[in-house]
């Protein structure tokens, strides 16, 4: 897999061995956020739950909003079912994506069988059409599964950024350290270029005593081994917010609601896609 060359290219996974911690809204809002930027995006959703593909592809439907809300330019397309990029040589068509916009490609039934077995010949034709989106110049965005297969290993050994959010709930914190280990094994063997990102704590409770114990010692040993992102000099996450799950009922990001709820919110988004901007090597702005 090339590495990055230029600024209007790059390779992005979601990742965590746990389902529920918020991968999918990562996914969305980060897609959003390029595209608005005037980067082409690729959301490629290798779950099979399909929260992300489902909630872009709501976007461009004709659906009476709230008043308050403001959609953007950006226009989001199906481009096909991600188990295609394992099977087929990816089409013209495929390929090109309008700078802005986002190219989605959803998962169906047919992914299962990748996540179970995977030969070496469905393994190269997913590199090659990777290797042909990043050609180009698009933002590949990885909405990962819960689980440690083929479906997370193959993404990681070609991605040059693995983003981690994370509850703080003990059976989630476990999992974290699972996948950090999966993904330093995947680093040291297959892709030594991979960058571990950081970890971001998600829905949380800041009236929790033992949540905001769990997010200060994440916060030290986060800054001791640079595996967060800032905010404030503080380790940046996103508390318990109403505001996206109606986003995401919408079809929308959470920045398109017109509310005083949102700009807490908005302000953390943009925080730390700019320092994913900056692990990408991508402009700040186009």
């Amino acid at each position: 897999m090339e590495k990055i060359t230029a600024k209007d290219s790059g390779i992005l996974a979601i990742g965590n061995s746990k389902g529920g911690v918020g991968k999918s809204t990562f996914s969305v809002h980060c897609a959003f956020f390029f595209a608005e930027k005037g980067y082409k995006v690729a959301l490629i959703d290798l779950d099979n739950q399909g929260n992300s593909s489902k909630h872009l592809l709501k976007y461009n439907k004709e659906a009476s909003l709230p008043a308050y809300v403001k959609k953007s330019d950006t226009n989001t397309v199906l481009k096909g079912n991600a188990v295609d990029l394992f099977l087929n040589e990816l089409s013209d068509s495929q390929l090109s994506i309008n700078s802005g916009a986002i190219a989605v490609f959803q998962p169906n039934l047919a992914l299962a069988n990748i996540n179970n077995s995977i030969d070496t010949e469905k393994t190269a034709t997913f590199k090659e059409n990777i290797s042909k989106l990043l050609k180009h110049r698009t933002i590949i965005i990885f909405d990962t599964p819960p689980t440690l297969g083929n479906l997370l290993l193959i993404p990681l050994s070609v991605s040059h950024l693995v983003v981690m959010p994370t509850l703080l709930k003990s059976y989630a914190v476990d999992g974290i350290s699972e996948y950090i280990a999966f993904a330093q094994k995947i680093k040291k063997a297959m892709n030594p270029d991979l960058i571990l990102g950081g970890v971001v704590p998600n829905l949380v409770n800041k009236k929790s005593e033992v949540q905001k114990t769990a997010l200060a010692d994440l916060n030290r040993d986060g800054k001791a081994s640079n595996l967060i992102y800032l905010e404030n000099d503080s380790i940046l996450h996103f508390t318990e917010k109403n505001v996206i799950e109606e986003a995401a009922e919408l079809g929308i990001a959470t920045w398109h609601i017109q509310k005083n709820s949102t700009r807490p919110v908005k302000k953390t988004f943009f925080t730390l896609f700019k320092q994913i901007s900056k692990q990408l090597k991508l402009a700040a702005d186009k």
